[in-house]
């Protein structure tokens, strides 16, 4: 779950090393921030960002992946899973301690990127 949810917020607010940012959106893949998005949106936010995940790859523009970004973030599903990620680690090294230095430099790395859109 780490590793996935911190995958999919790199795709929306890192940098995944591709030509643009929100990928997961064109291809409209399930992940975390969209399930939290689509439970806790106003119902206009609902529609917008469902209406963009089932466009088809090639017809979806830049504006509209950055438009469902923005929608995450407006509805908190970024920080959500952001602090779901924080909470799984902790509960991680707190019922593996032998991890915990593994753990913390590894979820550094990968997540210091995002971090600084907190």
């Amino acid at each position: 779950l780490l590793f996935q949810v911190q995958d999919d917020l790199i795709d929306l607010i890192g940098d995944k090393g591709r030509d643009q940012q929100g990928t997961d959106i064109a291809e409209g893949k399930p992940s975390l921030p969209v399930v939290f998005a689509l439970a806790n949106c106003a119902q206009a936010e609902k529609n917008e960002l469902l209406a963009l995940l089932e466009k088809d790859r090639a017809d979806i523009t830049p504006q509209e992946i950055l438009r469902g970004i923005e929608l995450l973030q407006s509805c908190g599903a970024i920080d959500y899973s952001l602090d779901k990620i924080d909470q799984w680690k902790q509960e991680l090294t707190t019922h593996i301690p032998l991890v915990d230095n593994l753990l913390s430099e590894l979820t550094h790395t990968i997540l210091e990127p995002l971090l600084l859109h907190r």
